[in-house]
């Protein structure tokens, strides 16, 4: 760092020479010298402040996740908790939760625009995760470790849990565009698989509804 400060002090120490020197002897070539020094640092400005400050990795077209070095306060692809993605997913969206998902269901419809329960048969869960290997986003879901804290509601229910280490959330991010339902399914690990309506119905070729509406049907 302090080699660097020496360099830049004596950059600027031999530009100012150059101008002086430009400016007694050849004022049109200050001029443009100078117009050419502005125009340059505005640029180079502008593009470390947008490369700095604002994300570069946009999820189904409309959704910032950000995957820049410098902005701690947008999610980021390698961070060390990539499963804030969550947080960007679920906004703006309704969630479908599977029956046993009864832990997750205050966290999500905390975040999103509200949490549903359905009913899901038990080949279309296998067919989800069969399908886990696909899913592009798969993190440790260390959320959970602030549900206790967090959320006073979830704190019984996070100690009867009771596993050695943290399950994965998997989110997929494909299908996501212009879906504004999810799909929330766990499995017996409490792992968290993500989906939207539109990705679940094409890989299961079925499509489910609210476990209120099955009860009226039935």
């Amino acid at each position: 760092m302090f080699k660097e400060a020496i360099i830049v002090v004596f950059a600027f120490i031999i530009l100012y020479v150059i101008l002086r020197l430009l400016l007694k002897k050849k004022p049109q070539a200050f001029r443009i010298t100078a117009i050419a020094l502005l125009v340059g640092s505005i640029i180079l400005n502008s593009y470390y402040n947008l490369k700095t400050f604002f994300p570069n990795f946009v999820l189904d077209g409309h959704v910032p996740l950000g995957d820049c070095s410098e902005n701690l306060f947008v999610y980021k692809e390698d961070s060390q908790y990539p499963c804030q993605i969550i947080f960007a997913v679920l906004q703006g969206r309704d969630v479908r939760v599977d029956d046993p998902c009864h832990y997750f269901d205050f966290f999500l419809d905390t975040f999103s625009d509200g949490a549903t329960s359905v009913s899901i048969g038990e080949a279309e869960r296998e067919n989800v995760l069969a399908a886990a290997a696909s899913f592009p986003s798969v993190s440790r879901f260390h959320l959970l470790e602030m549900m206790n804290y967090a959320f006073k509601e979830a704190a019984p229910a996070l100690e009867g849990l009771g596993f050695d280490e943290l399950p994965f959330l998997y989110v997929q991010t494909e299908a996501l565009t212009g879906d504004d339902t999810l799909i929330a399914i766990v499995d017996e690990y409490y792992n968290l698989y993500l989906m939207s309506e539109t990705y679940f119905s094409t890989l299961t070729g079925t499509e489910i509804a609210d476990k209120e509406e099955s009860e009226n049907e039935a």
